[in-house]
């Protein structure tokens, strides 16, 4: 009777112990190889579907978690480590320590910092760039539009409204440049590239000159962050918000050889801050330098 009863529990524990030998085989050479149940090659998007309804493997994806030990030729290691790669491609396990600690710094660190003071200044260069147009047609309306929206207090007349947008502006991007907010005549310097007697056209020349100095500085960043996280680590689609792309418009992207168009062209004049100012013509250049004081 017990004997028996032992003898069929046993056998019992025996079938299930293969029963689960091989379903883990199946498991290994499926899902586990990141491959279709009949064994065929999924498609990217399906392996990536498939290893982020892993939630080990998206925290080691997302360098939340230290990876697998793979040293023991673990099915289970293994099978993580491929979902893990689906995820991000770019992931190394033989550094994931820096790549962690450069995702922390970018997402709650001082490169975070840095990131969100060019995202706003650049999504205030747009606004800027829309209140030089304002001005330059008089449009009192669309002025006080863009002020209400940077919640400054609209002035009387097109111009105190625009220089009341410019003083909103001004120390956003003082703030991006320096990583701080800066001292007052830093502020002011910024506000005088702005100064509403200096003609639309330098105005907007001013914006674009601007524009590409915060490139150069995204420039830097993402050249930190692709060094360690992989060059297909996606940087901007990441950090770089969808308001700031007006760097676009006013900075397009460099070409071949890493030069901005325009660069070998125009009068260069270098402003007490050490910055240098592009102007399209040699009366442009001397009106600039007029009106900055610059001799």
């Amino acid at each position: 009777g017990q004997a028996a009863e032992r003898a069929q529990g046993a056998q019992r524990v025996a079938i299930e112990a293969q029963a689960q030998q091989l379903r883990q085989k199946q498991f290994d050479a499926t899902y586990g190889s990141l491959l279709g149940p009949n064994g065929e090659q999924l498609t990217p998007e399906a392996q990536k579907a498939m290893a982020a309804a892993d939630p080990v493997a998206v925290a080691v994806a997302n360098y939340q978690v230290p990876p697998p030990n793979t040293g023991s030729r673990s099915p289970m290691a293994l099978a993580t480590l491929r979902k893990v790669m689906a995820l991000n491609p770019d992931y190394n396990a033989q550094n994931w320590q820096a790549q962690s600690a450069m995702m922390k710094g970018y997402t709650s660190g001082s490169q975070s910092k840095e990131i969100s003071g060019i995202n706003t200044a650049l999504g205030h260069i747009g606004v800027l760039g829309q209140a030089i147009d304002a001005l330059n047609n008089n449009d009192i309306q669309g002025l006080n539009r863009l002020a209400n929206f940077l919640q400054v207090q609209t002035g009387g007349t097109a111009v105190t409204t625009y220089q009341a947008i410019v003083h909103k502006v001004a120390p956003e991007l003082n703030r991006a440049y320096v990583g701080g907010v800066g001292a007052q005549g830093e502020i002011q310097a910024q506000e005088s590239d702005f100064d509403p007697k200096l003609g639309p056209q330098q105005l907007k020349n001013n914006v674009a000159i601007t524009a590409r100095l915060l490139r150069s500085k995204i420039g830097a960043l993402e050249n930190q962050w692709k060094t360690t996280m992989g060059p297909n680590s996606d940087f901007q689609g990441r950090f770089i918000m969808p308001e700031a792309q007006v760097i676009n418009r006013y900075s397009p992207a460099p070409a071949a050889g890493g030069r901005n168009p325009g660069d070998a062209a125009g009068f260069k004049v270098t402003d007490p801050r050490g910055v240098v100012h592009t102007f399209p013509t040699q009366q442009a250049a001397d009106a600039f330098k007029k009106a900055a004081g610059i001799q």
